[in-house]
């Protein structure tokens, strides 16, 4: 007997509101048949597609990061950063150091990561709106592995190690590592996927 979940790209709409068409993933039924081979990932690299694919429908324009939560191989759910449903879709504004010309004292500002752009605090981020999606709905997500395409923030990596996620992987890194440093204390593992320099964000990311 097929088993199924809420569709991981449409969140059950059955419907893209990027393309304005019904979903491609689950075929505008809103929910997808686990046991379909395409839904499964079988390698790192896999998982951070996935998460770069969701990163590609934020409206942010500072970093467009993408999350993928898998669980036993399944992918249970993509995210990414932005507003609240029905909030003002604009995350950013000038960054108040360099005045949102991207450069400081040592030629990159340290706020903004060369960028010119300070993020709105209503700006959530990708890891939140899973852990939260999971909370809201009783959903068990120990035990999962994230992708997500930037280094999770010291807040993201509380939240991450409050849900029990046991595993992060990443591609480029964050302006500290107050995030790396929490999930070290508590044993939740971690690592780069690729060795990248700390710099302005490229998007879409290109793995080689």
């Amino acid at each position: 007997m097929s088993r199924f979940i809420e569709c991981y790209h449409c969140h059950g709409d059955a419907f893209d509101n990027e393309l304005q068409e019904s979903c491609d993933t689950c075929g505008g039924a809103g929910e997808i048949d686990l046991d379909r081979p395409n839904i499964h990932i079988h390698s790192d690299l896999e998982g951070i597609h996935h998460a770069r694919k969701a990163g590609e429908r934020s409206k942010c324009k500072k970093f467009k990061i993408g999350a993928a939560l898998v669980i036993d191989g399944v992918i249970i759910r993509t995210s990414y950063n932005g507003t609240e449903p029905g909030d003002d879709l604009e995350c950013e504004h000038d960054c108040l150091i360099c005045n949102g010309t991207g450069v400081g004292f040592d030629e990159i500002c340290f706020n903004c990561n060369g960028t010119g752009l300070s993020s709105y605090d209503r700006v959530r981020h990708a890891e939140r709106n899973i852990t939260d999606w999971a909370k809201l709905n009783g959903i068990d997500i120990s035990e999962g592995t994230i992708y997500v395409t930037l280094q999770p923030c010291l807040a993201c990596a509380t939240l991450i190690q409050e849900a029990g996620i046991k595993r992060v992987v990443y591609i480029y890194t964050y302006k500290n590592n107050d995030g790396l440093d929490h999930l070290f204390k508590h044993g939740v593992e971690f690592s780069e996927l690729f060795s990248r320099d700390t710099g302005p964000f490229p998007h879409p990311i290109e793995i080689p």
